[in-house]
């Protein structure tokens, strides 16, 4: 993927964000596994948009950060390692709450 990427420069920008899109998906379903070889090809879980729950609309749009939140995926919100100078974490802890998750409002 990454030497196809670099290789194909013209659809570079498409590439990524399938990229990032399943990583948004597989946050809100938990796959660590999978989360890391998309972390590991530079997919983004600050990037925002779409994930494949079939909502195209711009108002379900989030990022792989929120999905993880509303998935309730803790593991997952630990592996991406949220920074407080480049994450909203009171978006996040909103996410947390609107689920009643303790342990990742903690």
């Amino acid at each position: 993927y990454i030497d196809y990427k670099k290789a194909h420069l013209e659809i570079a920008t498409e590439l990524q964000e399938q990229a990032d899109r399943a990583l948004r998906q597989l946050a809100f379903e938990g796959d660590l596994e999978w989360i890391s070889l998309l972390l590991s090809a530079g997919a983004d879980p600050r990037s925002c948009g779409p994930s494949d729950d079939g909502c195209e609309d711009p108002a379900c749009n989030a990022t792989a950060f929120q999905e993880a939140c509303h998935g309730d995926h803790l593991d997952v919100l630990k592996r991406f390692n949220p920074d407080p100078a480049r994450d909203d974490l009171s978006d996040l802890l909103s996410c947390a709450v609107a689920l009643g998750s303790n342990e990742t409002i903690q």
